[in-house]
């Protein structure tokens, strides 16, 4: 069951996430502590998986008991206001509104500042930065069949799905742009355009499960200037935040980020709610940290279970079994 946040819990989330960033080294607090780390899920940043223990410890009444091994750790650190905070479990409530707050609050009044949903959904100012660091690597693609997204990793390999470009003869027709898109003055950025070249490397899906994808080689050294996106092992999990950066009905790049939860994983397919558009297949999905968690493939209408109702899903190729399938084309090693 979800726990009534007070002021006091969220500071201490703040606290122990600044104190213990690593997740092993938050198991073995959490261990230390009394309670199970295998009861409780550690992916994500460290003020999420702070979040879930705190609420643990919360529903097992060991907060007080989290506290004292933390302060073994760092014992200047001062807990001893937040155990107090804690121990009463207050909950203030929020003053009575007056015409006369349009301004804010009077000095002095003190009001519940909480985390509305299941996580928080604050970040760091640098993922703005980062973010446009990896969108370099994000291309829009055009041939005979339409327009597609893709991205490139190491050895000028460019990743997209297998219905963009199914196969040698569609790569030898797709054209391919890096930085189509605009700037922040609302200019158009210089475009950069390349060719693939399929004789050197091209291996596809679809014959082997339908995963829906395809790595070809791209024409020169596109890394040099549009960098590559890492393809690693990560944890995925309902309710974590994605966004895809895409060229939708092939427009200058573009970014969803609103409505971008995930509602289902597992071990070969991602569904989320994030937009997309024709032209948006072969999009990289990321996580918070902008790790690559799937290849953006297509929608699709799927029915709820127990009921006669549908509803709408855009899915994704789980980063892990993507690189399964290059590792076993040999277009990335093991």
């Amino acid at each position: 069951m979800p726990i009534d946040w007070n002021i006091a819990l969220n500071d201490l989330i703040i606290l122990l996430a600044g104190l213990f960033p690593d997740s092993d080294k938050a198991r073995f607090v959490v261990r230390r502590s009394g309670l199970n780390p295998d009861e409780i899920d550690f992916a994500g940043a460290s003020k999420i998986f702070w979040m879930r223990i705190i609420e643990e410890a919360h529903r097992r009444e060991m907060v007080q008991r989290l506290i004292d091994i933390s302060q073994e750790d760092f014992p200047n650190v001062n807990f001893d206001s937040l155990r107090r905070q804690i121990s009463q479990q207050v909950v203030p409530g929020l003053p009575e509104i007056r015409e006369d707050y349009w301004k804010g609050l009077d000095a002095g009044t003190k009001y519940l500042e909480r985390i509305i949903g299941n996580q928080p959904t604050f970040l760091p100012i640098s993922f703005l930065e980062t973010g446009m660091l990896r969108s370099k690597s994000v291309a829009r693609l055009q041939n005979s069949l339409g327009c597609g997204t893709g991205f490139l990793i190491n050895n000028n390999v460019l990743i997209t799905n297998n219905h963009v470009i199914p196969n040698p003869e569609e790569a030898l027709r797709t054209t391919v742009w890096f930085n189509y898109q605009k700037t922040a003055m609302g200019s158009d950025a210089q475009m950069a355009e390349f060719k693939l070249a399929p004789e050197s490397l091209f291996a596809t899906s679809m014959c082997e499960g339908g995963d829906d994808w395809t790595a070809v080689r791209v024409m020169g050294n596109p890394n040099a200037k549009w960098g590559e996106l890492d393809l690693d092992e990560i944890t995925v999990r309902a309710e974590d935040f994605v966004n895809i950066i895409q060229h939708p009905s092939g427009m200058p790049k573009q970014i969803a980020l609103y409505h971008n939860v995930i509602v289902y994983s597992d071990d070969r397919r991602i569904q989320y709610l994030t937009d997309t558009m024709p032209g948006s297949s072969g999009s990289p999905v990321f996580n918070s940290e902008w790790e690559v968690v799937a290849l953006h493939s297509y929608g699709l209408w799927l029915p709820q279970l127990g009921t006669n109702t549908v509803f709408f899903r855009n899915e994704g190729i789980h980063v892990q079994r993507l690189t399964q399938g290059l590792k076993k084309h040999g277009v990335i090693k093991n």
